[in-house]
């Protein structure tokens, strides 16, 4: 069997992007081409492809024994994350970093802008990806299975990914923006407020 057509036949099948498969394996996109085209894959990028993928290596390597290894970890691993918001809010809080400081991290001029993140079900994978180096996690401790499962479910075009990171993006800034008018009419209040 040609491994490399058969992770792609996978792939293609559950309608996984290449970014994610090589975000999660570790390796460029581009790299993620010559795996695909390699007939006999290194066993440890195999095993890591697998993992993604969410089958045994057995599938691959009928005379290896670890099957029940495989459905002990993909079923104790991780648990499935079904709002992502609440689970960044909640590694954020183990790593104890205050909200400001987060804020900040992310790249974001408000505490606000971290409040509406972590009350979103669904979050950009773009700031998952960030969220992820600034608390030293891995992607899966985020996502759980999510990363395999949810994002292979709901297949999205790369415009489409762009399309909704730019538009995650215009929100944020208009949150921040919101927030800088609170100000000013809470500032402008108090100096009517001094002027009686």
């Amino acid at each position: 069997m040609h491994q490399g057509e058969e992770l792609k036949r996978i792939r293609k099948k559950r309608r996984i992007k290449m970014q994610v498969i090589a975000d999660a394996i570790g390796i460029k996109p581009n790299s993620l081409h010559y795996l695909e085209a390699t007939e006999t894959l290194q066993y440890e990028t195999l095993k890591k492809y697998c993992k993604v993928l969410n089958i045994p290596i057995t599938h691959f390597h009928s005379d290896i024994k670890d099957e029940e290894e495989h459905l002990k970890e993909s079923s104790n691993s991780y648990e499935t994350v079904t709002h992502v918001g609440k689970r960044i809010s909640e590694l954020r809080k183990q790593k104890r970093f205050n909200v400001s400081d987060f804020a900040a991290a992310l790249g974001y001029r408000n505490r606000q802008s971290v409040y509406s993140m972590e009350k979103r079900a669904e979050v950009d994978f773009e700031i998952i990806k960030k969220v992820s180096e600034i608390l030293d996690v891995s992607l899966e401790d985020i996502l759980g299975k999510k990363l395999l499962n949810t994002l292979s479910i709901q297949p999205q075009e790369e415009e489409e990914d762009k399309d909704l990171y730019e538009k995650d993006k215009k929100i944020m800034s208009l949150q921040e923006k919101i927030i800088e008018l609170q100000d000013e009419v809470n500032r402008l209040n108090k100096l009517l407020n001094l002027r009686k």
